[in-house]
């Protein structure tokens, strides 16, 4: 009966993922659209190594683990990789996190608290827009999580050869999901080493902990140092590597000093309003999308009331929200260079959200009341999002949703222009790729200077806004009032040009 509802659940899971490709039949997520191409490529030149930068980028191919199913699975079933990222990659990445959280939440606090904890991060809101798609970060999440599984193992020696090939796989998949598991581990060993030089000793054995800590550490320095480094877009100099010193000395001093248990989460706030004050979020013109989006993690806060399962969980929530706090003040300082990974870093909160669930006492029925409450809110919310997101757009993720129209309009607008630059913001700069340069802020110089280039917006540009990042969104006059100023090109009712 126990597999039958964890069937339903990853059932559940999956159908809420899949209806933004299924409706608009077209890949979901700007960042989808690079893979594809870069599988593509592969493809259809099979003596090109995938270390080739003069090819592939440079960027992406860094971290290939994802491209490289994408082809063995193009290989093998003569499917274009486009169908690996919209239904196969999404059903290998969410049945894995899904099996893995079940497994690993099982082992220690019973079969009915997994179930529930797999439901919670199968439905949290911004955790499955993010994995509706099969992205390099998604990926990771699975491979981080059986490392997660895998300490469960007492023998050490079983554990090496795992371990490492975990780890490496992990690594060459995206570079801060293990960078994140990284400090996950770090912050757990911190934390235990405190307790015991307060005299206390109720946390498991770090061997363990360590002896995977520290091969995770050395696959990821080696591979950082002789090959990712060079990939990443945003380079740290020793000014950054400063920054994020003082930060971490802050938020774990705050820790050590003030902050113990759930209120090390208090440390998140100075730094979430400054985010917020900076971004486009107080351009949106509703703020129930976004209320939509944290509804799970606002009753987080409140489950705080009621009391927990003795010591469960604890050590394991704190060494989540320390290093997400670190990322989180680190961004607010570094305005606006980091904004963009701001969503990303934010979706390890989700995995937060299941910790704390675990550590409910189930055996007070209030409580296991209000846990199932808060688990049903957050997937009925989840599938409100998703429904509403591919039938109609919200002002959160409107530009993730790809529409055939949308689609066939820039194809036919890269057949035309040729070599010539264009405007346009992040959702045409990704789908147009390297085939013709895109240059996300010469559009809004058009409002008050003609950029001399053809400026690709989109029907979403004029009722959500133009958007640089997730937090970065500009609103934009009507199209209109647009061409009453400028020469109107081409229009097929979803893509609209203007010069």
């Amino acid at each position: 009966m126990k597999s039958k509802f964890l069937f339903l659940i990853i059932l559940a899971a999956l159908i809420i993922r899949l209806i933004p490709t299924l409706v608009t039949n077209q890949p979901f997520s700007t960042d989808t659209w690079p893979l594809i191409r870069l599988s593509k490529v592969l493809l259809t030149n099979p003596e090109c190594k995938v270390w080739n930068d003069s090819v592939l980028g440079g960027y992406h191919n860094r971290w290939p683990a994802v491209i490289l199913e994408s082809v063995l699975f193009a290989t093998i079933t003569s499917l274009d990789p486009a169908y690996f990222f919209r239904f196969a990659g999404v059903i290998i990445t969410q049945t894995s996190i899904s099996a893995t959280t079940y497994a690993l939440i099982k082992r220690y606090r019973g079969t009915y608290v997994a179930l529930l904890c797999t439901l919670a991060l199968t439905s949290i809101p911004s955790f499955v827009v993010f994995t509706s798609s099969t992205l390099k970060e998604v990926y990771a999440y699975p491979l981080i999580l059986l490392l997660a599984l895998v300490t469960i193992e007492d023998s050490l020696s079983k554990l090496s050869a795992l371990t490492f090939l975990i780890a490496l796989t992990s690594v060459s998949s995206h570079p801060l999901a293990p960078l994140m598991m990284i400090a996950f581990l770090g912050s757990y060993l911190f934390m235990n080493w405190v307790k015991r030089l307060e005299g206390s000793s109720y946390l498991r054995s770090v061997r363990k902990y360590l002896f995977i800590f520290l091969i995770l550490c050395s696959v990821y320095v080696t591979y950082m140092v002789f090959y990712g480094w060079e990939g990443l877009i945003f380079k740290f100099g020793l000014s950054d590597f400063l920054t994020i010193f003082t930060v971490v000395v802050a938020v774990y001093g705050w820790y050590v000093l003030v902050g113990r248990g759930f209120k090390s989460l208090l440390i998140l706030t100075p730094g979430i309003m400054i985010l917020v004050l900076n971004s486009g979020f107080l351009e949106v013109p509703s703020i129930l999308p976004i209320l939509l989006y944290v509804a799970p993690f606002i009753a987080l806060f409140l489950t705080y009331i009621y009391k927990r399962e003795g010591r469960s969980g604890e050590g394991v929530l704190e060494s989540i929200l320390l290093p997400v706090s670190v990322g989180v003040q680190y961004i607010a300082i570094t305005l606006p260079l980091f904004l963009s990974v701001l969503h990303r870093l934010l979706n390890y909160l989700s995995f937060a959200f299941v910790v704390f669930i675990s550590s409910l006492n189930t055996r007070l029925e209030k409580a296991k009341r209000y846990a199932v409450f808060m688990i049903i809110l957050s997937l009925i919310t989840s599938m409100l999002i998703s429904i509403n997101l591919t039938f109609r757009g919200d002002p959160i993720t409107y530009y993730w949703r790809y529409g055939d129209r949308e689609v066939v309009g820039v194809s036919n607008l890269i057949k035309y222009v040729g070599s010539e630059k264009v405007c346009g913001d992040a959702k045409i700069k990704y789908l147009i790729g390297d085939v013709i340069a895109v240059d996300s802020l010469c559009a809004l110089r058009l409002y008050k200077t003609s950029s001399g280039y053809p400026t690709v917006f989109y029907s979403d540009n004029f009722r959500f806004g133009y958007v640089l990042s997730p937090t970065d969104i500009y609103l934009t006059q009507e199209l209109s009032a647009l061409t009453l100023t400028r020469d109107f090109v081409y229009s097929n009712g979803a893509v609209y040009v203007v010069r």
